[in-house]
């Protein structure tokens, strides 16, 4: 893999779901790492963002979980929060008046 990122090492139980994977990926995701090898039994799954295309990529597999397969999964909700961001613009309401008990 390569990656311009640092790569994440995950160890998981053997046979993982792939919700038990894709929850994996997004708690790290969430502290902002983008690469990855998820490994159950000798079996490695390798997960990886490119950021001059935009684009996740993956190779190997963990049973029936293909990397690739999991990539385009990635790819799909990193496509649509980045819709949201290019098209909407958020902000703060605060409150004000608040009722009081």
């Amino acid at each position: 893999m390569s990656t311009l990122y640092p790569i994440v090492d995950i160890t998981l139980k053997p046979n993982p779901s792939h919700a038990l994977i894709m929850r994996v990926l997004a708690e790290y995701l969430k502290t902002g790492h983008k690469a990855f090898n998820v490994k159950s039994e000798g079996q490695v799954l390798s997960i990886d963002f490119n950021p001059a295309k935009g684009l996740y990529n993956g190779s190997g597999s963990i049973n029936e979980e293909q990397g690739q397969d999991i990539a385009v999964e990635l790819q799909g909700m990193y496509d649509s929060i980045k819709f949201i961001k290019d098209h909407f613009q958020f902000i703060n309401i605060g409150v004000t008046n608040a009722i009081k008990n």
